[in-house]
């Protein structure tokens, strides 16, 4: 069986940190079965090699390749590793580091599912730094826009195939970086690059020995070497001038902080002067000035000294880092330049512009609080300058509309914010009056007359001591922070009242949709439970308008009697039997409720419960005849929206598609069964429309063992009524006339009892009460002496003044059957009695076809 990841692991004096790594790899949740293991010891001179041994003879998917010759580094090893590597991918691990559980069973999945051929997994760092925006979930991450480029170290998952089929390999001959350039050439072979960034994949440990690698003090070789190979490889193999120089850039901030600086505070100067040589070499080679919004502004200086062979300068800005690192900004025309040591200075007379970092400072804001304030919507936050106090500042609330460009700014009103201060300012700025507050007039914003439909971003015009930047305004961070305004009905101008919906979008940040392009108020809702308590029918539910807090909604639940076809539109009757409309008593429930049910995730739901009385109450009118379709009316403020209710998938059916017989006055009995249509819809039909009591009575077809003489049994189900002793009778007719009856007393139904064909809607007939009963003797010997006439079998239930018989079931050919052994009789002697009604056997809900006509009634006798 070929292993899903080979994990090649190279080993040098890695004790104690060995054990943990291996128990990390071993108790991965992708299972040992299907993770290979590599192990190369690299002639370790400290127990690595025997704790090797010992996991090899404990977890049979570890090998263990031991070399006699150390290597000096990790490419021989890794090389070794690659060359007896089994797996579909493979996973470089140090043997200082340790994996997250989830790891490979994450890293797996992630490349089976997406077809990726590199997967980098997010890194932790103990005691040493990581990139953290290499690792932002990506599914598909393209090599050239996304940050992964920043993660260069071999410990990612790479697809086999594309390793053999590359011949890549790690350079023997390179002592350090030797994971760069390898890495580097992956990610440019492969055909999709992902990221799992939303659990901790690997942590890289700092060895507290002082055994790490990257660690110890390089050659002018190793400090440089790599990042040329490097830089060579993207040169020669990216087309993309863009991503070219944004791969190349990354190599450049590499070299000036981990090459160039460290190389200009070493003592040696010999050492100075070829480190500086060959970074002027890669400078002249492949530098585009392109690339400065990609390097930092102590990057630019460093370069700009590189150039001009300002040596002295650049040793100044490597060695004093502390009094570069605080160096001030000054603002000046609205421009602002870092200080950085010898700025201005006349005797080397440096450009101001290679100091200038007003285009590298961002605007910070963040919308604090927004609610209505009657038709307005009121906004406060703040808004501020990096390293720009804010004493004179002036900020603008500018809504522009996304797709035609148009915009309406209203300039706001300044408020005290002392702690953006404390919170940001670090001890060296001042954005004490960073607070703003401003009004959204949607009927005339400033000057620019009422907002039109559409969809319009905020955005803040922050202006201080000349500097001037504009942010897409941010919601808070912090979700729970704010509370967007519920969405309202309002007039704009002079046209009718439309939706107005302030949002977050999924980026975080503040719009507002006038007319519903991209976020309507549109209703919602579903049932939950449906049940009988006595003559009550009580309906349970959620209902919702999206954009609108729960708070502020009310619900009514509402029964539309359907309209028979022909007559819809013809007349308008309200009040007695053919009243058309029907509301509830509606209360609302508390929002656990939302908590139970599919639509969980959903933040407006409310529970709702409503009671329906189908014979009447004080406060409700009785159910007059019909199908009844269930209506939710939710309401917010000047917005009133209606959704038909459809059942849950998780929607009990104990209490649905059963025919509920309720005693009306004057001794009328009232069916009354509620259900759900073809399309999931919740109804109730009041008065037997499709919902028959006469098909609640349902008859197996009789049967007997072949044997003459032998009792027939007769079973079936009962649904709504007679439950009571002697109340259900099974009657045997000869002709049409009763000749024969008996009571039967239903019982609860077995698994292996069987289960009556039936014409009608009827559901969970298995959880229907069964009967069981003999044909007597005197019925058989009766149809054996009079063959000519026909017997039947059916129910009736007689009970509190109730009367419901069930179609008749033959009986001629269950005896027939016994005294024939050859055979049964004609198809047409088998026959059921009366079928039942034009129409039942549909599932009902989305027409109308009318009242049924078959054997069944319901009468006062």
């Amino acid at each position: 069986m070929v292993p899903d990841v080979t994990v090649i692991l190279p080993v040098y004096n890695s004790m104690p940190y060995l054990t943990e790594c291996l128990t990390s790899i071993a108790s991965q949740s992708l299972g040992e079965k299907r993770i290979e293991v590599v192990a190369i010891n690299d002639a370790s001179t400290d127990e690595s090699g025997d704790e090797l041994d010992r996991y090899a003879v404990l977890h049979p998917g570890v090998r263990v390749i031991h070399r006699s010759q150390g290597s000096g580094g990790p490419s021989v090893p890794r090389n070794q590793g690659l060359d007896v590597a089994r797996g579909r991918y493979i996973f470089f691990a140090d043997a200082d580091d340790i994996l997250g559980v989830e790891a490979l069973e994450r890293l797996v999945r992630m490349a089976d599912s997406h077809d990726s051929d590199v997967v980098l997994g997010k890194m932790i760092g103990w005691g040493r730094g990581v990139s953290v925006k290499a690792f932002r979930h990506a599914t598909q991450a393209d090599l050239f826009t996304s940050e992964v480029n920043r993660s260069l170290g071999p410990q990612k998952l790479f697809r086999r195939q594309l390793i053999e089929k590359e011949g890549l390999r790690f350079r023997e001959d390179v002592w350090f970086g030797e994971d760069q350039i390898f890495s580097t050439s992956a990610y440019l072979a492969a055909s999709g690059i992902s990221v799992v960034g939303d659990y901790d994949c690997y942590y890289l440990r700092h060895r507290d020995d002082g055994g790490n690698i990257t660690l110890r003090r390089k050659s002018v070789d190793e400090l440089v070497g790599h990042t040329e190979i490097c830089m060579e490889i993207i040169d020669n193999r990216v087309s993309s001038v863009y991503g070219r120089n944004r791969m190349i850039a990354r190599h450049f901030r590499a070299m000036l902080d981990r090459s160039l600086r460290p190389a200009l505070a070493h003592t040696d100067r010999d050492y100075q002067d070829q480190v500086w040589d060959r970074c002027l070499a890669m400078y002249h080679k492949f530098w585009h000035k392109d690339m400065l919004p990609e390097v930092t502004a102590l990057h630019v200086v460093l370069l700009h000294c590189l150039s001009n062979s300002l040596k002295k300068q650049a040793r100044l800005l490597a060695q004093d880092r502390t009094r570069v690192e605080r160096s001030a900004d000054l603002v000046e025309n609205g421009r602002v330049y870092r200080c950085f040591p010898f700025f201005r200075d006349p005797a080397l007379r440096i450009p101001d512009s290679v100091f200038e970092v007003t285009g590298r400072l961002k605007a910070r804001a963040s919308l604090e609080d927004a609610r209505w304030s009657g038709d307005n919507l009121v906004l406060t936050g703040y808004g501020y300058i990096d390293r720009v106090d804010t004493r004179d500042v002036r900020t603008t609330l500018v809504m522009r509309e996304r797709s035609s460009g148009r915009q309406v700014s209203q300039p706001t009103q300044a408020l005290p914010s002392p702690d953006v201060t404390v919170k940001n300012g670090k001890g060296r700025w001042d954005y004490g009056f960073a607070g703003w507050k401003a009004k959204i007039d949607l009927a005339s914003m400033g000057t620019g007359g009422p907002l039109s439909q559409g969809v319009w971003d905020a955005y803040l015009l922050i202006s201080a001591q000349g500097v001037v930047k504009e942010r897409r305004l941010p919601c808070p961070k912090v979700a729970a922070s704010i509370t967007m305004p519920s969405g309202r009905k309002l007039r704009v101008g002079n046209a009718e009242a439309v939706a107005v919906v302030p949002y977050e979008t999924k980026s975080g940040r503040f719009s507002v949709d006038i007319g519903g392009t991209l976020r309507p108020i549109v209703p919602g809702g579903h049932v939950t439970s449906v049940s009988w308590h006595g003559n009550s029918l009580r309906i349970v539910g959620l209902g919702w308008l999206s954009e609108v807090s729960t708070r502020e909604v009310s619900m009514r639940v509402i029964l539309r009697r359907r309209t028979k076809p022909g007559r819809g539109g013809l007349r308008t009757l309200l009040g007695g039997r053919f009243r058309k409309e029907m509301n509830l008593s509606t209360r609302l429930l508390s929002a656990h409720a939302s908590l139970s049910t599919e639509e969980s995730e959903r933040a407006h739901a409310q529970g709702f419960l409503a009671t329906l009385q189908p014979l009447g109450s004080e406060s409700q009118q009785a159910l007059s005849s019909g199908v009844w379709d269930v209506y939710l009316q939710v309401s917010s403020q000047d917005v009133v929206e209606e959704v038909r209710l459809r059942g849950v998938k998780t929607l009990s059916e104990e209490h649905l598609w059963r025919v509920r017989l309720l005693k009306a006055r004057r001794g009328m009995w009232r069916s009354c069964t509620a259900y759900l249509t073809k399309a999931g819809y919740a109804a109730i039909d009041s008065g037997g429309q499709y919902f028959l009591p006469a098909k609640q009575l349902l008859l197996c077809r009789p049967v007997g063992d072949g044997t003459a003489g032998t009792p027939r049994v007769v079973t079936g189900r009962i649904g709504p009524a007679g439950h009571s002793p002697d109340a259900l009778r099974m009657e045997f007719l000869r002709s049409g006339k009763v000749f024969r009856s008996i009571s039967v007393s239903p019982s609860l139904a077995g698994e292996g009892d069987s289960i009556p064909e039936h014409s009608g809607p009827e559901r969970n007939l298995q959880r229907w009460p069964m009967f069981r009963s003999s044909v007597p003797e005197d019925v058989i010997s009766s149809i054996l002496a009079s063959a000519n006439d026909r017997w039947s079998v059916r129910l009736r239930i007689r009970e509190n003044g109730m009367d419901v018989r069930s179609s008749a079931v033959d009986l001629l050919d269950t005896v027939e059957h016994a005294l024939t052994p050859s055979g049964p009789v004609a198809p047409e002697r088998c026959s059921w009695g009366e079928s039942g009604s034009k129409g039942v056997g549909l599932d009902p809900g989305e027409t109308e076809t009318g009242t049924s006509s078959g054997d069944h009634e319901v009468s006062n006798p």
